[in-house]
């Protein structure tokens, strides 16, 4: 599969969608060195999907993986334009993370706390610097982040979330990469939204 959706609403052909896939795998693994960093355990990344309109259909595959609670992490970034970062993470995963930040021993299956907001945080921030210092670096340009912010949705049925559906309104292209460790205890993926400035800096260099 080169994507979802129809890329050539966007004037993409066949070559820039695998193009664009290459440089999200690239990113995601920038991202996903945060997370093993933390959780001191190795984690691997699937192939990165290439997403374009109709966005509403995004979420068909994350929901059938990613069942109950979700703990999303987004930020702004901008980047000459203004793109978005975002982080999601499994309960479980989220919690351990926010347990390894704080250096405390991790509870499995524990509810999250007011405590755990401050450390994801600072997980969210940490994977969304690996993926857009990439993103910058490729297309030679630099970024500032306005802070994470951390709020969760729970996925039932087939439905896409609705916090996930309300953060990718007015963007029209998504690069998103699931990962987890070989057990699949640890589970979520990286969503990048780039804006329509970092796209044609994207393709530009794609050109050269």
């Amino acid at each position: 599969m080169t994507g979802m959706g129809d890329p050539g609403i966007l004037g993409m052909d066949a070559r820039m969608v695998e193009d664009l896939k290459q440089l999200g795998n690239a990113c995601a693994q920038k991202a996903r060195d945060g997370l093993v960093e933390v959780l001191n355990k190795e984690m691997r990344t699937e192939q990165t999907e290439c997403i374009y309109p109709p966005m509403y259909r995004i979420m068909e595959q994350k929901v059938q993986r990613l069942p109950g609670l979700l703990i999303i992490g987004a930020a702004d970034v901008k980047a000459e334009g203004r793109s978005r970062f975002i982080l999601t993470l499994t309960k479980d995963t989220a919690t351990a993370l926010a347990d390894l930040v704080r250096n405390t021993p991790v509870q499995i299956h524990r509810t999250l706390v007011g405590v755990d907001r401050d450390a994801l945080m600072k997980v969210t921030d940490l994977c969304m610097n690996g993926y857009i210092s990439s993103i910058c670096q490729f297309i030679g340009s630099s970024f500032t982040t306005t802070p994470p912010v951390m709020t969760f949705d729970m996925i039932e049925g087939t439905a896409p979330p609705s916090k996930i559906v309300q953060l990718i309104q007015g963007y029209d292209l998504m690069l998103e990469t699931h990962f987890t460790d070989h057990l699949g205890k640890y589970q979520g993926g990286v969503i990048y939204l780039p804006d329509n400035t970092v796209q044609y800096n994207i393709f530009k260099r794609f050109d050269k």
